[in-house]
Formats: C-alpha cells, sequence, structure tokens
C-alpha cells in the first residue's frame, strides 16, 4: 500500500515537472528586429523584465510572431489551455490622478463597485476577473463599445472603425500612425488596446511591428 502511494506521488510530482517545464521561456532563443536601420536581437526576458506598460506594447508587438510565441511561452502567456484563463494579469499596473498626484495600483485594487465603475472600462482586458470580464472573446477583434477623441478632431469621439473607413488607405494609415499609439484621456490605456484589429497589432506584420518597436525605443530606450 505504502508502495503504490509512493508511486503515486511521485508521477503526480512527475506531471506536475512535466507541465511546468512545457510552460517556460526558451533560455537559448533568441529574435531579431529592425529599427532605424539599426538590428537588435532580445532575448524572451525582454517580454517579462520592464514596467507594465511597456511589457504590454512588447507583448502585442513581438508575441504575435510565430517563433517568439512558441519560445516564449511563459512570457507571452501562451501554455496550451484550451480555455481562457479568467485571472487578472498580475504584473499590470494602471495610473490615475487623484488629489493632484498621480497614483499607481494593480488589478487588487478593484475591490469597490465605486473603483470598478470607474475604472473597468479601461482596464477590463487586464483585470479580467476583478472587472468581471471573463467571457470569451476574439483576441483580435475591435471593442466596439470604445470611443476617443483624436488630437485636434473637432467632430468628437470616434469609435474603431475610423481609423479604417477613410476614402484612401493613405488617410487611413495616417490616422492609424496618428492614433493607434495614443494614450486615452489620462489613462495608460492606448487606443490599440481597444482597436487591436483596426490597428492591425493582431498580426506580425512589418508596418505594424516596425511601429511598436519605434514607439518602445522612443520610450524605453531600448
Amino acid at each position: 500500500m505504502f508502495t503504490k502511494t509512493l508511486l503515486l506521488a511521485l508521477f503526480a510530482a512527475l506531471a506536475t515537472l512535466s507541465a511546468v517545464q512545457a510552460c517556460s521561456d526558451n533560455k537559448d532563443f533568441t529574435w531579431t528586429y529592425t529599427f532605424n536601420g539599426k538590428e537588435f536581437t532580445q532575448h524572451c526576458s525582454f517580454l517579462s523584465i520592464g514596467n507594465a506598460d511597456a511589457l504590454d506594447r512588447r507583448r502585442n508587438n513581438h508575441c504575435p510572431k510565430p517563433d517568439v510565441k512558441s519560445n516564449c511561452k511563459k512570457s507571452c502567456d501562451n501554455c496550451g489551455s484550451s480555455e481562457p484563463t479568467c485571472a487578472d494579469d498580475t504584473r499590470y499596473t494602471f495610473s490615475f490622478r487623484f488629489n493632484g498626484k498621480i497614483h499607481t495600483r494593480n488589478c487588487s485594487f478593484l475591490i469597490t463597485e465605486h473603483r470598478r465603475s470607474r475604472f473597468c472600462p479601461t482596464v477590463k482586458k487586464h483585470c479580467r476577473k476583478s472587472c468581471d470580464n471573463c467571457q470569451a472573446a476574439n483576441p483580435c477583434s475591435d471593442d466596439s463599445t470604445f470611443t476617443f477623441t483624436p488630437d485636434g478632431r473637432k467632430g468628437g469621439a470616434v469609435n474603431c472603425k475610423w481609423l479604417v473607413d477613410a476614402k484612401t488607405s493613405d488617410r487611413n494609415a495616417k490616422r492609424q500612425a496618428d492614433n493607434c499609439y495614443a494614450y486615452v484621456g489620462k489613462s495608460l490605456l492606448r487606443v490599440r488596446d481597444s482597436c487591436k484589429k483596426s490597428c492591425s497589432v493582431c498580426t506580425s506584420s512589418t508596418s505594424t511591428s516596425n511601429l511598436g518597436d519605434n514607439f518602445v525605443s522612443a520610450q524605453d530606450k531600448e
């Protein structure tokens, strides 16, 4: 009986170890991208070390690339679950101004209905559990409820469709370049976080990836 119990415990431990190993980053993997005519080589740690806002941009820019996604499983949250996990992103933080000061909080701050009603519209994609946002969703789609006001526009707020419904492709490209990486109000949410499809952040296309890398490099000096 003791031997059987010991074997069962051993098998369980091996299964747990296998699962942990399966959901880990390949420490030997690197990938290269070009910015301003120069090549940069990164490891998976580039996607897991840094402030939450920078990490969010980096993952959106690089994790859709098949080789990065398959080698940086842990950093890209690509651990093979068939069902989306309904949990808060423990690495995510958001900032807001109160009484003239900037405060930074994580999802655990959203414990009251007042706070949820104020912040969840902008942080619900990261604080899924706290904001009761656990329904399955197309990862490459626009948020149909989201609106923003482009700088200098006199016509008021627009939705994501505005980014792609200009009369020419050049005008659409300009709208996307001018707005997709802009912050929404005083939050840390960017237009591209809610307009994933219209901002083309769901693919590893060259134009999108380069735009993201330029922005990260300008902000993080990396």
